[in-house]
């Protein structure tokens, strides 16, 4: 995922990229409870039981599939 911005515009697309990943998770039966919310301040809270991000580290990278998706 690559949200190439860091004003609102950047924030409305990772928000996005979050909660659609969390609606996939539980449409493809990999999430056993799943909660969303947008509070007055703002702020989103997603919850729930699912996969995650992999934190392995694959030995052709050299650095955990966490910090390739954290990368800029």
């Amino acid at each position: 995922m690559y949200i190439a911005d860091t004003a609102t515009r950047g924030l409305h697309h990772l928000v996005y990229e979050v909660v659609d990943n969390s609606i996939d998770e539980v449409m493809a039966g990999f999430a056993s409870r799943d909660r969303r919310e947008i509070n007055n301040d703002g702020s989103v809270i997603v919850r729930g039981q699912r996969r995650g991000i992999p934190v392995e580290t694959p030995s052709d990278l050299g650095f955990s599939t966490l910090q390739g998706v954290m990368r800029c």
